[in-house]
């Protein structure tokens, strides 16, 4: 069958910036990218770092088939990213970037406890 709903946390530079696949592209498109991010720490509180050579739990992915949206799987896939990478990674924080124009998107993370990280940078693509 096909796939109604998914959700990738991997391990990515606390720096703030939208990671890409290709190392050689990612350097580029940083340079001249646009985003929104956020970070959660357990205590609810905000933190952001700046040292490439950290690394953080990264909620890179998340959707819904259309048929599926408005039924709290969305909610359940940002709370089952949130308790791998605390609960089974034991990591502090994670880390994701919104498109300011989802408003969607943007009430349910915060819904979730999530806080907005005022740093954007021009889109290049």
């Amino acid at each position: 069958g096909e796939v109604k709903a998914g959700v990738e946390i991997r391990f990515q530079p606390k720096d703030g910036k939208i990671p890409f696949s290709i190392p050689a592209l990612d350097k580029i498109e940083r340079a001249a990218g646009q985003y929104v991010g956020a970070v959660k720490t357990e205590d609810g509180g905000e933190e952001w770092r700046y040292s490439s050579a950290d690394v953080s739990p990264y909620l890179c992915n998340l959707f819904t088939a259309p048929d599926y949206r408005g039924v709290g799987l969305g909610r359940t896939l940002v709370r089952l990213a949130w308790y791998t990478a605390t609960e089974v990674w034991g990591e502090k924080e994670c880390y994701l970037h919104v498109d300011e124009g989802n408003v969607k998107a943007k009430r349910l993370y915060e819904g979730e406890g999530w806080k907005p990280v005022k740093r954007k940078w021009k889109p290049g693509w």
